[in-house]
């Protein structure tokens, strides 16, 4: 079997939907299924194809970019070239998935997609209304001719009006759990950063409106002073964020870290003592990062917001928070710190449910099922 991935974006663009596609792709390669990728040349100095950890890439002209949405040129040649079996189609930002399925019905190619999040402008002016155009005209076609949807939890598909009437398959992200371990030197991070004697908080993401980071540095401000916060990762807010820390007087307290290479992430997990995820928009409908946080025996206090939710037992091996209320999220972290015994039960809770739960061979599984239903259709 021959399966295209046709996503957005890919390695080294970093992000929940390319971690989500590369580990797919790696487990689905290790069965013996030929994969390729097939994505935008988001960057000029990208080549148009080359060869990621044995899966080739290809890469399509893309001359725009609106609103973190690329515009790919000429996806239909890629396809007729490549000749897959199977398409499996990565959305949201829409238009790709869009002329994907398209290329998909002219060349008889049977599809699915997986339904990653909604589309959020909240934070652009008539950005609701863009939205709205882009439900009922390219992700409603797109969702109406895919043979499979699948969405990674029950809760977001029934919070999400553009899939809510449909039956998904519910099929999770995973993590590979041996890469993120609880057993990685913890000091090698907490000794370069000269922060040893710290209690440290950890963010891993892109530093877009909605992951909420600065609602995260208001919060370090009203704790005490052995508290750090490591933010890991970079993006468009990143001097605002750093001019927001100086504004509250804990740019001393901060580290952005914002060169993190894939091979270092794990070892600035295993810095923390406590992931933090503050996401209050429906574009975080997973958090590839929580259960990295997991899987590398930490304590997550994440937002309890539909998806993200599905991750966490409350008090049993992780912490739900109220992300629009200020206090909640400081007295989740104190408790944390003020019970050692509870603490590490959790850390152990929260990798035995990555490895229960969401680890590849699982997900693999499920994902080749659906592969084959399609084709059978």
């Amino acid at each position: 079997m021959k399966v295209l991935q046709v996503t957005p974006y890919y390695y080294p663009h970093i992000g929940g939907v390319e971690s989500h596609v590369k580990g797919l792709s790696k487990g689905l390669s290790q069965r013996n299924i030929e994969v390729v990728i097939l994505t935008s040349r988001d960057r000029k100095n990208l080549p148009e194809y080359e060869v990621i950890d044995n899966i080739p890439v290809y890469r399509a002209f893309t001359p725009l970019n609106l609103f973190n949405t690329p515009i790919p040129v000429g996806l239909g040649k890629y396809i007729k070239k490549i000749k897959p079996d199977v398409m499996h189609l990565h959305m949201p930002p829409p238009v790709t998935s869009f002329m994907a399925i398209m290329a998909s019905k002219k060349y008889s190619i049977p599809a699915c997609m997986t339904y990653h999040a909604d589309l959020d402008l909240s934070h652009i002016v008539g950005g609701k209304y863009i939205v709205k155009f882009y439900q009922i005209t390219l992700a409603n076609y797109t969702v109406k001719n895919a043979k499979k949807i699948i969405v990674h939890t029950k809760s977001y598909q029934q919070t999400s009006s553009l899939i809510w009437h449909v039956q998904p398959d519910i099929i999770p992200s995973a993590v590979d759990y041996i890469k993120f371990n609880p057993d990685i030197d913890r000091n090698i991070i907490r000794e370069k950063l000269r922060i040893n004697d710290k209690k440290v908080i950890l963010f891993v993401g892109r530093l877009v409106p909605h992951k909420n980071v600065d609602f995260l540095i208001k919060a370090l401000s009203r704790l005490p002073k052995e508290y750090f916060l490591l933010v890991v990762g970079n993006g468009p807010l990143l001097n605002k964020l750093k001019n927001l820390a100086t504004f509250y007087n804990v740019n001393n307290r901060i580290n952005f870290a914002t060169n993190v290479s894939d091979e270092e992430l794990p070892y600035y997990y295993a810095a923390s003592d406590v992931f933090v995820l503050p996401s209050l928009s429906r574009l975080e409908a997973f958090g590839m990062a929580t259960l990295e946080a997991m899987a590398s025996g930490k304590v997550v206090i994440v937002s309890d917001i539909p998806g993200v939710r599905e991750l966490v037992v409350n008090g049993q091996n992780g912490f739900l928070f109220n992300p629009m209320i200020e206090t909640d999220i400081n007295e989740k972290i104190e408790y944390v710190f003020k019970n050692e015994v509870l603490m590490k039960k959790i850390r152990q809770n929260a990798r035995d449910t990555v490895i229960s739960k969401f680890n590849w061979n699982k997900v693999v599984d499920k994902i080749i099922e659906v592969y084959n239903s399609i084709l059978n259709l």
